[in-house]
């Protein structure tokens, strides 16, 4: 369990369980998950937050059923966003496998989005309003269903769930990926050479042949980096046996786009977004032995920085309907990754005698970042209330703002990476 529930009393946690219950039985049923009755939707960054959230219900109860709901919806994913839209004129698999070999690959072509447009035509003008409604695929969407399936693989014991996650961040990084880049290891060298970085697109198209927008997004390369390691560690768990891919050249290639960046944002969704790495590179790090506080040390700077911009900006006085739930409450998830990353400093740090000076300036950063912690319940208080339910921002973004919802009141299995793999009957 994380440490905000931790510091809670039992009734709150149960409280908060039972809450996120309550909005992810909505969500099941707004969406046509395990309704054979109505065609199901699906959208790939809600569902991600959707396994992790059934998972951590699972974990809370010991209630098999919300198990069996984290699994549908991975394969309802994979059938349904790793396929063509109805609507497209192309049909089947969109990897191009067939049969059970498809069924055995599901992420070997990428998955959707699940926008309701279909994607933009070869040579068609790009339309900047109404490309967010279209369909294509998003590195950012992918690397979040990668970590999803890696919290279900680790928590039901199933390397064939990893064995997805790591074929998608094969397929994703080879098709997102430009620049000089071909064997990192030799060609970053040759990038710096002819003043060329790799990047990574912000959006492709659903078959992964031509860029939809040619931009990258703003942490697309520090997820790459770290979703990828976290695989790879959790491949290393399951043991040589499995037989599953590896990403030594896709990590080196990451770093290679993420030496020199700046990742100030002051987006909510995307502080939440930078807190949420920082846990995952803390943990890594601690859990492999290796160091890396420098890059913990900017990600941690970056995100006080937008913090306090955010809070400038006086977005959390304005009323419901001037306000979007998901973001905020992507921030409160990140913030209640602090306690976490906390907890793991003095061993991270006490790895190596060298880092010593660095001791103070990383506590400083958590301490002062510690200073916001409050601002989650404050977040969470506020989108529970019905009148700031009943506005139009609420209900157009239902899914996502219910999804979101529960993550932030059970984050246990989307925050921590060593969260156990069994239960306590009865436990939420």
């Amino acid at each position: 369990m994380n440490q905000k529930h931790q510091s809670d009393t039992k009734p709150q946690a149960r409280a908060g369980a039972m809450m996120a219950r309550t909005l992810m039985r909505g969500f099941a049923a707004q969406t046509g998950l395990g309704d054979n009755r109505r065609q199901p939707v699906r959208y790939l960054w809600t569902d991600a937050f959707g396994v992790c959230n059934f998972l951590a219900l699972y974990q809370h109860s010991g209630d098999a059923m919300y198990r069996r709901q984290a699994l549908l919806l991975i394969q309802q994913v994979h059938e349904v966003l790793g396929q063509y839209a109805s609507e497209d004129p192309r049909s089947g698999y969109i990897s191009g496998l067939q049969g059970a070999m498809a069924r055995q690959h599901p992420t070997a072509g990428g998955l959707r989005i699940g926008k309701p447009e279909l994607e933009r035509g070869p040579g068609e003008r790009l339309d900047n309003v109404r490309e967010w409604d279209r369909d294509g695929q998003y590195f950012h969407y992918l690397t979040k269903w990668m970590h999803a399936l890696s919290r279900a693989a680790q928590i039901t014991q199933d390397p064939q769930l990893l064995r997805f996650a790591l074929e998608l961040a094969q397929v994703a990084h080879r098709r997102f990926t430009h620049g000089n880049v071909g064997s990192p290891a030799d060609e970053s060298e040759k990038s710096r050479a002819n003043g060329v970085a790799p990047a990574l697109y912000w959006k492709m198209s659903v078959d992964l042949s031509r860029p939809q927008v040619m931009a990258t997004g703003l942490h697309d390369p520090l997820d790459a980096l770290l979703t990828y390691r976290e695989l790879e560690r959790l491949a290393q768990q399951f043991g040589a046996n499995t037989d599953l891919p590896t990403l030594t050249s896709e990590i080196e290639a990451a770093r290679v786009m993420c030496a020199g960046v700046d990742w100030t944002t002051d987006d909510a969704l995307g502080i939440g977004g930078l807190l949420f790495d920082a846990c995952r590179l803390a943990q890594i790090e601690t859990a492999v032995g290796t160091v890396q506080s420098s890059l913990l040390e900017t990600i941690l700077s970056c995100c006080l920085a937008g913090l306090q911009n955010y809070l400038h900006s006086n977005t959390l006085r304005r009323s419901a309907a001037s306000r979007l739930a998901f973001r905020e409450l992507g921030l409160s998830i990140g913030l209640q990754a602090l306690p976490k990353i906390q907890g793991l400093l003095p061993q991270l740090l006490g790895q190596d005698a060298a880092l010593s000076g660095r001791n103070k300036l990383l506590s400083r950063l958590t301490e002062d970042l510690a200073q916001f912690s409050q601002l989650s319940a404050a977040i969470e208080a506020f989108w529970l209330k019905p009148a700031s339910q009943q506005t139009e921002n609420w209900v157009q973004h239902l899914n996502i703002n219910t999804v979101m919802l529960a993550t932030s009141l059970v984050p246990e299995v989307f925050l921590d990476l060593g969260a156990q793999s069994q239960v306590t009957a009865n436990g939420g």
